[in-house]
């Protein structure tokens, strides 16, 4: 696989300015002086691209962009990443090809990929490797494969009565120990959105828990609570992860969609991804569950009225967050990720825009702390 590394041009609209901050910090010393500092890498799938971005932490620069094209495949539409640390694997799961493609994490080089269902969307690789789930929204099933190899271990449908209401699978997660997995179902007639439970040794159902429609499941490093953020009604849910119930009373967070938490199992963070920036990134304090800290989302101006903040990535020392913003206009030529220093959540700093390929998507974190 060739990897190309690119200069990222600015969106065309806003050219100048960004030229013309450039330039300013330029003049004025070392750009990041001043910021969080933190190693490793930030990925990021480019949908319309078909390409995986590949950011320096220590620098926000890009150093890497690289082809996810397979032969005698089509072109490609990368949905989620995820990295193994213990395997030094990359993965991505690409809708057009309904395939999960793996990488080296090292050179970047294409190892294998395999056919899914159809409809591939979310994706999670457990901490330890063992299991990779992939949700297939058109086909309604769940593919369960093993990451070092990419077999596949099992295939099942959500329940039948979700999909008699015309539910379908969307958003997984997988706890840090690898002992079950939480799968959301949208789309249902009634307007509801449901959390399913997994245990992943036997693929069994355990649990299901009714939500807020499209819903989004971010679980604890550690805790045993997930946070579940529902757009439609716009709140957060807080679930034990043991057996689904309520810890608290939703929270209320305008179109809640992107999840993160931070590593300190503190700080939930999460998107407003309709808000046009507005509050497009807010932070949640875990101990009293309400939010504590918001920021807009503009990309470091004012134009915030085409602005999506979409996906979350969070750095192992919990000092900067990512910010994938999904979608483009005709005539642009790059998309963007916004960063944000996040060491006082209560009043969460934008710091720059880095420009990748064209909507940017999946965003993943990459280092010895990672999931």
């Amino acid at each position: 696989m060739k990897i190309e590394t690119v200069i990222q041009l600015p969106r065309l609209a806003r050219q100048s300015a960004v030229i013309g901050s450039l330039c300013a910090s330029l003049a004025s010393g070392p750009v990041f002086a001043a910021d969080p500092t933190d190693t490793g890498k930030i990925l990021v799938t480019n949908r319309t691209s078909g390409t995986l971005t590949v950011i320096d932490v220590a620098t926000d620069m890009v150093t890497d962009t690289v082809s996810l094209a397979v032969p005698g495949f089509r072109p490609p539409d990368p949905m989620y990443v995820s990295y193994v640390p213990k395997l030094n694997r990359i993965y991505v799961n690409d809708r057009t090809n309904s395939a999960v493609t793996m990488l080296d994490a090292k050179t970047f080089e294409l190892l294998d990929s395999v056919p899914v269902g159809k409809g591939a969307f979310h994706m999670w690789v457990d901490p330890n490797g063992k299991q990779l789930w992939a949700v297939n929204d058109i086909d309604k099933t769940i593919s369960v494969l093993k990451p070092k190899t990419l077999a596949t271990l099992d295939t099942f449908n959500i329940p039948q009565t979700l999909i008699d209401l015309g539910g379908k699978p969307h958003d997984i997660a997988i706890d840090n120990k690898g002992k079950f997995a939480l799968v959301t179902v949208l789309g249902t007639s009634d307007g509801k959105g449901y959390v399913l439970r997994y245990d992943t040794k036997k693929r069994k159902l355990t649990h299901q828990a009714e939500v807020g429609g499209d819903p989004h499941v971010g679980i604890g490093w550690k805790k045993s609570v997930v946070y579940v953020a529902c757009q439609t009604n716009s709140k957060v849910y807080v679930l034990n992860t043991k057996d689904l119930k309520p810890l608290h009373d939703p929270i209320d967070v305008p179109n809640a969609h992107g999840t993160g938490w931070t590593h300190s199992d503190k700080i939930f963070f999460t998107t407003n991804i309709t808000g046009k920036g507005v509050d497009g990134l807010q932070a949640i304090g875990v101990t009293g569950n309400a939010v504590i800290g918001k920021t807009d989302t503009g990309e470091g101006s004012e134009e915030t009225d085409e602005d999506v903040p979409h996906n979350i990535a969070i750095t192992k020392n919990d000092s900067k967050l990512y910010i994938s913003h999904s979608g483009h206009d005709p005539g642009e030529i790059s998309g963007v990720v916004t960063v944000y220093d996040i060491r006082d959540p209560a009043s969460p700093k934008y710091l720059h825009t880095i420009h990748v390929g064209l909507n940017p998507f999946g965003i993943a974190y990459m280092g010895n702390k990672t999931r």
